[in-house]
């Protein structure tokens, strides 16, 4: 059949343009393949970081060489971030299955003596000087998994998965609800995920992961009843766990210490004490860069990592850290929008697994180091010292300029 308004004997176009090639953009055209906004504030939350890590540090760890680590780290990042805008994201599915592979081995060999363990966590490759955590690779691979899971539109060649689904804009009407059985997939996903970080020792990434499929779910237009099935069934397993004593002692202290303020005060609940000390006494405008006396004193542990909202705070004070708070709202804000204005389903769901990613570890963050919620040990995304959460992040972001720029937005 010709279509209504075609000319006889046309070739039928592709569904809103999702089938053309991407044009190549050559001289001062070049510029539009990068979402600037997004990029800007991004790397501007890495420069941030750079500056921080560097005075929380220096005084503690190699006599500075933390911030020239982090400065590598960043600028490794925002090469992945604008690289991904060179990328077409349909193209990404065909590497679905390759990626969920690897990061299910990388979180099954770090269990075994190829692994280091760090502090109660058994997380870490060591590789000469450097460290790597599979963990945070993990979460942009469980993102791939569960979208090409929850995607009815599309297959890996970029037309649609199969007959009498829509092949262009996401159409609600049509009842696409991903049905009990991609919901299963989904689920099995996440908890083989989650059950050999779990086994690491992290409880902080549990949750993040716990994020990123709730926020795609959703996205996808799962039955609210099997999300919040979902999510009581993680409430109960974190209850059992602890009723159990399968976490080690020292996270059982920090649900504690987070349920009763004041036990173990110089033990289990003494980061958290000594983060709202630094944060109470920054004020306005702080004490100014290098120049926090908890800060550089060294009296808040872990404060180039976990706690180094708390630095922020004190050396830059109230204006310091709500540009922190504010620049992260903008990324969270863009990347939100990239995802809204999205017109494949492949694209939308990447986006709102990044969104989800990104916006659950600054809330987990911010909420340990206002003892808020329990110590997790996750990140502050790129501010917070680490290779492998920085290009974890930077990468998140690059999926999105992937989304944003090739064939991903209205026009």
């Amino acid at each position: 059949m010709t279509a209504v308004g075609a000319r006889p004997g046309a070739a039928p176009s592709a569904p809103d343009g999702m089938n053309r090639p991407v044009r190549r953009l050559a001289g001062s055209d070049r510029r539009r393949l990068v979402h600037w906004p997004l990029a800007a504030a991004a790397m501007s939350l890495g420069a941030l970081g750079v500056v921080m890590v560097h005075s929380a540090g220096r005084r503690l760890v190699d006599d500075g060489a933390v911030g020239a680590r982090q400065a590598m780290f960043v600028g490794l990042g925002s090469l992945l971030l604008l690289g991904g805008a060179a990328v077409d994201h349909r193209r990404l599915r065909r590497f679905v299955p390759l990626v969920v592979t690897v990061v299910v081995v990388g979180l099954v060999l770090v269990l075994t003596p190829l692994g280091t363990e760090v502090r109660g966590t058994q997380g870490w490759f060591r590789i000469g000087g450097l460290a790597l955590q599979p963990s945070e690779p993990a979460k942009l691979g469980l993102i791939l998994g569960l979208a090409a899971v929850l995607d009815r539109t599309w297959g890996p060649d970029g037309r649609p998965a199969r007959a009498g689904l829509p092949a262009g804009p996401i159409d609600r009407r049509v009842g696409r609800r991903p049905g009990p059985a991609r919901f299963g997939v989904g689920v099995v996903l996440l908890g083989l995920c989650s059950g050999l970080v779990l086994a690491q020792g992290e409880t902080g990434t549990v949750l993040v992961f716990g994020a990123i499929a709730v926020g795609m779910f959703a996205t996808a237009g799962v039955a609210l009843r099997y999300i919040a099935l979902l999510v009581v069934t993680g409430v109960a397993v974190v209850g059992l766990a602890l009723d159990a004593g399968v976490l080690s002692a020292y996270q059982v202290d920090r649900f504690e210490v987070f349920l009763r303020p004041d036990h173990d005060p110089l033990g289990a609940g003494y980061n958290q004490r000594q983060a709202l000390a630094a944060i109470g006494s920054g004020g306005l405008t702080g004490a100014g860069l290098f120049a926090g006396p908890q800060t550089q004193l060294g009296y808040v542990p872990d404060q180039h990592t976990d706690f180094i909202f708390a630095a922020v705070a004190e050396e830059l004070g109230l204006l310091g850290a709500g540009l922190l708070i504010g620049l992260q709202a903008v990324v969270l804000g863009l990347v939100w929008s990239v995802g809204r204005d999205c017109r494949d389903e492949w694209g939308r769901l990447l986006c709102a697994g990044v969104f989800a990613l990104l916006a659950s570890q600054v809330i987990q963050n911010l909420a340990m180091n206002l003892r808020l919620a329990p110590i997790t040990g996750i990140a502050l995304p790129f501010v917070s010292y680490g290779g492998s959460a920085m290009l974890t992040s930077m990468l998140a972001v690059g999926l999105v300029q992937a989304v944003a720029l090739h064939h991903g937005r209205r026009r």
